[in-house]
Parts: structure tokens; sequence; C-alpha cells
């Protein structure tokens, strides 16, 4: 490929190969890549990659006050007990409380977003960003470092750390990236956990390696 090459405009990032239409762009809002295209193929459809920290709960989840309230016919007490509620609650009431549930997930915000290193084989963009709640309340700061090679490669390092404010919650539904794929592309290679989906409760069966 030719040499990467850095262009940007009011709204994104743009690395292409020498001047070529973009092979990466980022959102300057957001901090998320919003198309990956090679050659004439775009691989994103639909869903730019962006972070996501919200998920559907479980019933392990859900496994406090909200169940005994369900069991009692009382579940138009929840916001009550949302509102008043004490630390004993469960992680639904808790993630509810702090802004990251999936009824109303918050919203990533850049507020900065510098290319830190251009070079011919490999780019560095670096995204400072907050997580923002519906209701307005910052609650996460998070770092995007985007390692772009020559040869395709694509390397993201996802930092995160809670504010004081969001310390005293137990866990929090997620921290990943979500994205949706071009259906052009009908199969994946991954090194990780597999072959079926896994998570920090139910990986006992679950072997790593590179799977397909």
């Amino acid at each position: 490929n030719p040499p990467l090459r850095v262009t940007s405009d009011k709204e994104t990032i743009q690395v292409s190969y020498g001047n070529a239409d973009p092979f990466v762009v980022i959102e300057k809002s957001t901090g998320g890549i919003s198309s990956i295209c090679w050659g004439a193929t775009d691989f994103l459809c639909g869903k730019d990659l962006n972070s996501n920290f919200t998920r559907a709960t479980t019933d392990n989840d859900r496994g406090g006050m909200e169940l005994v309230l369900d069991f009692l016919l009382l579940s138009w007490a929840q916001p009550i007990f949302q509102l008043f509620g004490s630390d004993n609650f469960s992680h639904e009431m808790h993630w509810r409380k702090n802004g990251v549930s999936q009824d109303a997930p918050p919203n990533v915000i850049c507020y900065r977003i510098v290319v830190v290193e251009e070079k011919d084989d490999e780019v560095n963009i670096e995204a400072f960003c907050v997580v923002r709640t519906a209701r307005k309340r910052d609650i996460l700061e998070q770092k995007l470092e985007y390692k772009i090679f020559r040869d395709g490669r694509i390397r993201i390092v996802n930092d995160v750390r809670p504010n004081v404010s969001i310390r005293k919650i137990p866990s929090l539904p997620r921290v990943g990236l979500s994205f949706q794929l071009n259906p052009a592309f009908y199969e994946i290679q991954y090194y990780g956990r597999g072959p079926h989906e896994n998570y920090g409760d139910r990986k006992a069966g679950s072997q790593m390696g590179l799977w397909k």
C-alpha cells in the first residue's frame, strides 16, 4: 500500500493511502470510527464503531428489590425505591440511578482529539471523551487510542475511569465497543474464549483459542 496520510475537516479525521479515498474516518464529536474502507468496500454498515456501556439486564442483575416488588405486585413503586433506595439493592437499580441503563444509555462526547504521530507505516490518534448521562451528569472519563497500520490493521486501546460520583457502583453493565458489519461479510475469526458466547459468570466451559 502507499504511505498513510492524515487529513481533517471540521467534523472528521481521515486516514488514507496517499490521496485515495479514506481508509479510516474518525468522528470528532464522539471519537468513534464511522467508516473503515478497503478499496471500494466499507466494512461498517448502519452503525458507527462507538463505545457501549449498557446491555440487557439478567435475572441476576435484577435479583434484589425489583423482584420482591414484582412478586408483591408493587412494580409501580420501583421509581420510588430507585430515588430513595439504599446500597443494598440490585445492580440494575444502581445502573438506573447512575444513568447507565439500556433504556436511557449515556452519550459519549469527545472534547479533544489529536494526531499524536503520523508516519508512513503507522498513524496514532488519541480521543479524550466524557460519558454523560441523559441528565447531563458526567460519570466516566474515557481515552481512546487508535493505532492504524499501513498493512490494514487497527489497534484500539479503550481506557475508562469512573468519576467520584459513580465509584460506589458494584459494577458497570459493560465496557465495550459496538458496531455493525457490512452484511457481505459472513465469517469472522478472533482470538479469545469460544466457541459460543460467554460472560464473566459463564466462561468455565469456554476455552481460549483462535475461533472461526
